[in-house]
């Protein structure tokens, strides 16, 4: 029975820190979202580009962190 405790332990664990990796990136979505914005205010395109690129990479992680989370 206590191997099937820990492997609960471990799974738990393994679940939070999945969760903030999606923290992490909903942050990092955010930041990029600023920087697009700027950029475009600036008519600098290619930090518009850059940053909406690195927004949507973003995403993406996050999208399939929360889809591994979710099949825990």
């Amino acid at each position: 029975m206590e191997g099937i405790k820990k492997l609960t332990v471990i799974t738990k664990s393994v679940k939070e820190q999945t969760q903030e990796l999606i923290d992490n990136f909903t942050h990092l979505i955010g930041e990029a979202e600023k920087r697009r914005l700027s950029a475009g205010n600036k008519f600098e395109y290619y930090k518009f580009e850059f940053a909406d690129g690195e927004k949507n990479a973003y995403e993406d992680a996050s999208k399939k962190l929360t889809k591994i989370m979710n099949n825990m």
